[in-house]
């Protein structure tokens, strides 16, 4: 989802689209991937960047009226605005979907036992989100 270079209305009918098809994509039990592309994450803070993604994802997910089987958040400010954006205050800690990354269920709440996947942005190898997601899905 990238609304830069585009004037105020394109953007917001662009992202109602955007959330339009990522919800269709949620409610046939398909994995979406939300993402901040580099150049509009550059000209941005990364406060700014976390929070229009969990503001869009919030969206997509309520617009689907489907919870997913699990969110793999990646990086702290992402995951932190995301976690707060859907109310979900709480997860208890299970183990590790991949080393230094930890998973966990949703305690309470409209997401009680949401799986809950947090990684650091700068840490693990290339493939380490394509073995998280193998092991998710």
């Amino acid at each position: 989802w990238t609304v830069a270079g585009r004037g105020r209305n394109a953007a917001a009918a662009g992202r109602a689209a955007a959330v339009t098809r990522t919800a269709d994509a949620l409610a046939a039990g398909a994995p979406v991937f939300l993402w901040a592309a580099p150049p509009a994450a550059a000209a941005a803070s990364a406060a700014a960047v976390s929070a229009a993604l969990a503001e869009f994802a919030a969206a997509a997910l309520q617009a689907a009226a489907a919870r997913p089987r699990a969110l793999l958040l990646v990086g702290g400010d992402t995951a932190y605005a995301c976690l707060r954006r859907l109310g979900i205050g709480a997860v208890a800690l299970a183990g590790e979907a991949a080393p230094y990354v930890p998973w966990g269920r949703v305690s309470g709440g409209p997401w009680a036992g949401t799986v809950v996947v947090t990684k650091a942005g700068g840490f693990g190898d290339p493939d380490t989100l394509r073995r998280i997601c193998a092991r998710l899905l």
